[in-house]
């Protein structure tokens, strides 16, 4: 909590940053705050909405239960009267941007809510502008919120507000959005069609102050309906996060710690939870409690099918992989891309950083940012801006499928620039991955990796492979090591390393990399056909042992149409694209 008691204390000063975890834009740099509510001290417009947001009251409201000294909660008001006087009619300007709006009105109501607890006074032309808010959102609606987080997250603002000081128009207006919005942006799969994992998480956060304010007012009509959207959110969530509980950062989206919010989740919905209350939850919701669940151990695999995400982990191993259909553009030109977590993060995607107009805002987006192929250093999906495309490949589905030894995921897209079929398939044995990468494409071709790293991931080159943190070696020949970007969060950019591999090849490419627990022992063994031994183009097997046990992989690389179609390996028969047998 003393992060926000400091950030409270800079307040009182008249400076600003932005530190709450589920901040969508945080800035670490601390600035003096300009008069003029349109101004940014940084260059970036996204400061001027996150103040605009007022999303930073909860340090003063500690500070002010500590010490009992009125001047922290006159500070809140201060705030929110300057805003009032300097808006008297709202207009479309930065600091009255409708998302920014909807977020307004609901952290007004928490200090609101928290005013009337505790039997403290508060000017009501506050109430006065909040209604005024409410009529300029619904004033400015266009088409496109019915499928953004933006649209809900403003007539979340709305409805709360209205239900809470009975205006009964605007919260059946705001209900009527509601309902559709969900409906049309929630996918069966559970996740928000936006694909970015942060704006989900947002989505959750006002679902549970939708349900919150509702409950406290005892509003007992829609709140099953609010419950089921909250619950298939919620559990989607839990299934893609990692075992440190932060959330798999695909698209937009940031490295976050997101127990606190799936803790309160489970407490709106009166549920028993696994995730801990953090003293961030108690800023939100200070009564909230849970009843700890026991967690059963063990691997839990997801196929979000609709949205094109996988996930295996337990409580110290995930791998995840995306191939996913253009959304919003939250979305990243991520597909293919992989993440691979054994005891720490390892294999990563790089974030997000800024929503500048910016090389650095291009790069994080495209195929060089992600653990995935480019041929040609000709990008199918070209990056114009920062919220602009001029392509996209053709997506399949992931497909998996389970042995008693192992998983495989397939993934494949059609690159339609470059007139390439590029298809990536994993094998997961227990915490060992092979990837194996196909790519199909006429004529002479440049192909380029990308395998990015967490930051502070120790490397040692040795010469049966690349170990990393002394607990994992990646395989892969003729590769360079060389420093990357990555970006924990909003406004943060860190140095990481990258393995990139370049070759050429004519019409087909074929390679297999590796990670393996470091003493896993792996070796290629010869396929025969006819007792005459295949090209690894055609076909490959290996042999890997983990602990006492040996086990033979075979693939097959190419489709055999003409005579024997069998292989052997070891003296035993092959015929299936991928199989995994356990050595007699």
């Amino acid at each position: 909590m003393d992060k926000f008691k400091f950030q409270a204390k800079l307040i009182m000063e008249n400076k600003l940053n932005f530190i709450h975890p589920w901040d969508m834009e945080r800035c670490d740099e601390i600035y003096d705050i300009p008069k003029n509510w349109n101004i940014s001290p940084n260059g970036d417009d996204e400061w001027v909405y996150m103040r605009s947001r007022m999303g930073y009251f909860d340090g003063l409201i500690l500070l002010y239960e500590e010490t009992k000294d009125i001047k922290y909660i006159d500070k809140i008001k201060e705030i929110i009267l300057d805003f009032i006087s300097q808006h008297k009619k709202l207009k479309s300007e930065k600091s009255t941007r409708t998302l920014d709006s909807g977020i307004r009105i609901v952290n007004i109501l928490r200090i609101l809510i928290y005013l009337e607890d505790k039997n403290l006074e508060y000017d009501k032309n506050i109430l006065k502008h909040l209604s005024e808010t409410c009529t300029y959102l619904f004033s400015n609606y266009i088409s496109k919120y019915d499928q953004s987080n933006w649209g809900f997250i403003q007539m979340a603002g709305v409805y709360t507000f209205s239900i809470y000081f009975k205006e009964n128009e605007k919260a059946k207006k705001a209900l009527k959005y509601l309902k559709m919005q969900l409906k049309t942006q929630i996918l069966e799969d559970g996740l928000h069609w936006e694909k970015s994992l942060t704006y989900h998480y947002q989505m959750i956060i006002y679902l549970i102050f939708i349900i919150y304010v509702q409950k406290r007012k005892n509003i007992k009509s829609n709140l099953n309906f609010f419950k089921s959207y909250l619950n298939k959110m919620t559990k989607a969530a839990k299934k893609l996060h990692y075992p440190d509980k932060t959330q798999i950062n695909f698209g937009d989206s940031d490295d976050n710690e997101i127990e606190s919010i799936l803790a309160l989740s489970d407490y709106i919905l009166s549920k028993e939870s696994e995730y801990k209350l953090t003293d961030i939850s108690s800023l939100f919701i200070k009564e909230a409690k849970v009843k700890k669940m026991e967690v059963k151990k063990g691997l839990e695999e997801s196929l979000f099918q609709q949205s094109g995400y996988y996930h295996i982990k337990n409580e110290y191993f995930s791998f995840s992989t995306y191939c996913t259909a253009m959304s919003s553009s939250h979305t990243h030109i991520d597909y293919l891309h992989f993440n691979y977590y054994n005891k720490q993060k390892i294999f990563v995607d790089s974030g997000r950083y800024t929503y500048r107009e910016s090389k650095q805002r291009k790069y994080l987006k495209s195929i060089k940012a992600h653990n995935s192929i480019l041929i040609d250093d000709n990008e199918v999906s070209e990056i114009k801006g920062s919220w602009e495309y001029e392509g996209y490949p053709i997506i399949f589905p992931i497909t998996v499928y389970s042995t008693k030894i192992a998983r495989i995921v397939k993934t494949a897209i059609f690159d339609t620039k470059n007139q390439a079929v590029i298809k990536r398939t994993y094998i997961i044995l227990k915490e060992n991955i092979l990837v194996i990468n196909q790519v199909f494409c006429k004529g002479k071709h440049k192909i380029k990796f990308f395998y990015h790293l967490y930051p502070n991931t120790d490397i040692k080159e040795t010469k049966s492979g690349i170990l990393l943190n002394n607990v994992v070696k990646f395989l892969i020949n003729s590769y360079n090591i060389q420093n990357s970007t990555y970006s924990p969060y909003y406004n943060c950019l860190v140095i990481n390393k990258e393995i990139v591999k370049e070759a050429d090849f004519l019409d087909n490419y074929f390679e297999i990399n590796a990670i393996l627990n470091k003493d896993v022992q792996i070796k290629q063994v010869a396929v025969y056909q006819k007792e005459k031994k295949v090209e690894d183009d055609i076909a490959l097997a290996y042999e890997i042992k983990i602990q006492d046990i040996t086990y033979t992989i075979f693939i097959k690389n190419k489709e055999v149409y003409k005579g024997q179609k069998v292989f052997h390996v070891k003296g035993r028969p092959f015929y299936e694209e991928i199989k995994i047998v356990k050595d007699r």
